[in-house]
């Protein structure tokens, strides 16, 4: 897969995940709400679990990005919009760090409700 369909499978999947977890907590049990945010909350997880194991995938191919800037260029260009592109450069230069810890916390927070899912669906 290229690229482009990694960076969509992570905005969907951040998104549902964000987007389905309160409406996900506060359905009553064994109603089709239940059922519906459960399988969209789930296709949310599923997405998490793919990034994590693509950044674990780019750490063992051993990913480097080449800016073709030195330091204190990028930090010149960083600077000059406010701080905004550091973070963006920090981001690209530990992608794989990036993908494994950020998905990592954002399944560690929503935990209980993958309990709660793997009650509902698989029991």
């Amino acid at each position: 897969m290229s690229i482009f369909t990694y960076f969509l499978i992570s905005c969907i999947s951040f998104t549902i995940i964000r987007s389905c977890a309160n409406p996900y907590r506060q359905v009553s049990p064994n109603s089709s709400k239940e059922k519906i945010f459960g399988f969209i909350f789930f296709l949310g997880v599923l997405g998490s679990f793919l990034m994590i194991f693509k950044g674990i995938q780019l750490w063992l191919i051993g990913f480097d990005i080449n800016l073709g800037l030195d330091s204190s260029e990028i930090a010149r260009l960083s600077a000059k919009g406010g701080g905004k592109g550091g973070i963006v450069l920090l981001a690209l230069e530990f992608l794989p760090a990036f993908l494994v810890f950020g998905f990592g916390f954002l399944l560690w927070k929503v935990r209980e409700l993958i309990i709660k899912l793997y009650f509902t669906f698989f029991k």
